[in-house]
């Protein structure tokens, strides 16, 4: 069994094909990055980036960073970001994060990183929101079955998508009676109100247009309830990170909803390779009558038909509104893996068995 490294060190291990390296420091992370996005790059999606995982370690980081990474001739081949707290090793994911992914050259070199983390987890290790059919899934479930680990694979949501073909007006034909009532709410609100939608529109100040966003997401159900990105100083901190790192790459896209010169509803978007991902959304309650969430993503979707973007993915869980506009679905897992100890074993069991029976009394006693 490998010993736990101090915090802040960095381990190398040699292997048949490149080497190992455990990276600990935070500085040495950051020192990553240039490397970390030309893999990243290659997978195309913006929650495989350096960029990404930083900003979610400085604002949610807990326990001691653990980064596995794959050097072959002096160029980093994979990683995988973890963090680890109590023999446990946990992926730098959590509630805001819509996929989790990782940068890796090829099949073998997301192969080794993984079997790597699994020899170095002392109990368990947690990936959490996989995309089900992402090869990291597999590359998981291979190594713990050849280490003898157990595993659980757990659904956790399937976020909807709209995959763009065709035309704007094909589409909205091809949606069905229960749809047509969007555009006529548009056409009535429009006649009867000021009405405007922007789409990455060209702003002064990003910390302003952001504060003007969070407030618009915070007085609706989502402020109410404690989720909004204003409720805590980590969330504002991620999500205001996240802007102006791509903000810098030219990928940010704020998108708003205003009626009668009053901010409605407001998507924050992220733009990469001919896809649009709507990583948080909000509305003002006082709106809701007119339903301007259903409006913005209504306009937003036509706005993707016009540049040619192929998906709009709405992320997060599968939610009655985005079903209006889903074409297709993408699951979602939690991968978890013990090793064959008793501690690991017990909690492998009250998860296995004892979870399924709390939910499932849970939904006898809501029906």
């Amino acid at each position: 069994m490998t010993a736990p490294l101090p915090h802040g060190s960095v381990a190398i291990v040699p292997g048949v094909a490149g080497r190992i390296e455990w990276v600990h420091e935070a500085a040495r992370f950051a020192e990553l990055g240039e490397e970390w996005e030309r893999v990243a790059a290659l997978n195309g999606f913006p929650f495989a980036d350096h960029a990404w995982f930083q900003a979610w370690w400085e604002a949610f980081g807990t326990g001691q960073l653990a980064v596995c990474v794959l050097w072959e001739d002096g160029q980093l081949r994979a990683a995988l970001p973890l963090s680890e707290a109590r023999g446990r090793l946990t992926g730098l994911a959590n509630f805001h994060t819509p996929a989790f992914a990782i940068p890796a050259h090829d099949a073998q070199a997301l192969d080794r990183v993984v079997e790597e983390a699994l020899r170095r987890s002392h109990g368990e290790l947690a990936l959490h929101a996989v995309v089900a059919s992402d090869p990291l899934r597999e590359a998981l479930v291979q190594a713990a079955a050849s280490q003898g680990q157990l595993l659980l694979v757990e659904q956790i949501h399937r976020s909807p998508r709209v995959d763009i073909s065709g035309t704007f007006e094909s589409f909205v034909r091809g949606r069905g009676s229960r749809f047509k009532d969007i555009p006529r709410r548009w056409r009535k609100l429009n006649r009867e109100h000021q009405v405007s939608f922007a789409f990455a529109e060209p702003f002064e100040s990003l910390e302003k247009e952001l504060q003007r966003g969070y407030e618009v997401e915070a007085a609706g159900w989502k402020g109410s309830a404690g989720t909004a990105i204003l409720s805590s100083p980590q969330t504002r901190a991620f999500y205001t990170a996240v802007a102006r790192a791509y903000q810098a790459r030219g990928e940010l896209r704020l998108v708003w909803l205003t009626v009668d010169g009053q901010p409605a509803a407001f998507n924050f978007c992220l733009e990469r390779d001919s896809s649009l991902y709507c990583l948080k959304a909000g509305v003002d309650d006082r709106f809701r009558p007119l339903a301007p969430g259903l409006l913005i993503d209504y306009c937003t979707v036509e706005r993707c038909f016009d540049l040619g973007l192929e998906r709009y993915e709405l992320l997060g869980a599968d939610e009655p509104y985005k079903r209006y506009f889903a074409t297709s679905y993408s699951d979602h897992v939690r991968l978890r893996s013990y090793r064959r100890r008793p501690a690991p074993v017990m909690r492998y069991l009250a998860r296995r068995i004892g979870r399924p029976l709390v939910l499932s009394a849970r939904e006898r006693l809501a029906r």
